[in-house]
């Protein structure tokens, strides 16, 4: 955090906060972390946590088995989408017949696990660094597309409109090997300039 702090000083927690784990806690690693991160695809993570509740409250041994038990219904209930629920069937699927390895992710390069999980339908760059950075823990994660960081840059930057991916990949260069840490704490930025009750 402090070599993120350096190259960025706005971006220092204030007197008051706590550190950045409180705000985008640590998700499980596994098929239930990832469900979580497909839950929250274009909602806020406060209406994902929302969603998760309700499903494991239904589902308390989650697995991919117990979960391909669920019917529509049950699922529309919990928030799921239509597409959701074809995006987390295909995951849980995609695990029992061995397409998936979540575990063996960890002992991945970057590239390659990015490559396994966005050959699942419904799984983009988004979910893939939010599940490595979430639930995994990497070090080095810039999800360039996420709209809570995309507004932090603008706001932070002075910018006049939104960057694209492009200019949000360029920003996050200088914090390269600290990324992750830089996007929990632009996550914290735009909860403390932007949207207070966001998280």
């Amino acid at each position: 955090m402090s070599r993120v702090c350096a190259i960025e000083p706005a971006l220092q927690l204030q007197p008051g906060e706590g550190g950045v784990d409180d705000m985008f806690a640590a998700r499980e690693p596994g098929f239930a972390g990832l469900i979580q991160i497909i839950l929250e695809q274009q909602v806020s993570v406060r209406a994902g946590q929302a969603m998760w509740a309700k499903l494991h409250a239904i589902c308390p041994e989650f697995g991919p088995e117990p979960f391909l038990k669920l019917d529509d219904d049950t699922l529309k209930t919990c928030g799921f989408s239509r597409q959701k629920v074809r995006y987390a069937r295909g995951a849980a699927e995609a695990i029992l017949n061995g397409e998936l390895d979540l575990p063996g992710l960890a002992d991945l390069a970057e590239a390659e696990a990015m490559k396994q999980l966005t050959a699942l339908k419904g799984i983009g760059r988004w979910t893939a660094e939010v599940y490595l950075l979430s639930c995994l823990g990497w070090m080095d994660i810039w999800p360039a597309g996420d709209l809570a960081l995309v507004l932090a840059v603008e706001h932070l930057a002075g910018m006049d409109r939104r960057p694209n991916i492009k200019q949000m990949d360029a920003y996050g260069e200088r914090f390269a090997g600290d990324r992750s840490a830089a996007s929990l704490l632009l996550w914290h930025y735009y909860r403390r300039h932007l949207r207070p009750n966001a998280f």
